[in-house]
């Protein structure tokens, strides 16, 4: 569960709850929802707090028997209309290889949204 291995990374960077929402910029609350299961996050909102915990985004996503895929269903169904078509058959057919590297593209996904919030003046959302 996301939120198991969620926790688990706060605490061994040495974060408390409250610390780690400070230097991700979400609201503590938000972070309960996530770490019980109710909410899952952004792919921005996972982005920074990979960045923020030093990780890759896929390693917070693994279960605990160290599966990158445990929790990428509810990534592509929830960000999936967002992929263009091309961005989805790499996607499938890294899953299909287990290639780690194919949860790239929701990083690719989430620097071009990144792009057109900057081209819009846009900001980030915040939590």
């Amino acid at each position: 569960m996301l939120g198991n291995r969620l926790e688990e990374l706060i605490s061994k960077a040495g974060y408390t709850r409250k610390t780690f929402c400070r230097a991700c910029g979400i609201a503590e609350a938000t972070l309960c929802r996530y770490l019980n299961g109710e909410r899952a996050p952004s792919v921005r909102k996972l982005d920074v707090m990979a960045r923020t915990l030093g990780v890759e985004p896929s390693f917070i996503l693994q279960d605990g028997d160290g599966d990158p895929y445990a929790e990428v269903g509810r990534s592509i169904d929830r960000f999936g209309r967002l992929l263009t078509t091309q961005q989805r058959v790499e996607l499938v057919l890294g899953l299909i290889n287990r290639d780690p590297d194919a949860c790239g593209v929701l990083g690719t996904l989430l620097k071009t949204q990144e792009a057109e919030d900057g081209q819009t003046g846009k900001h980030p959302e915040t939590e």
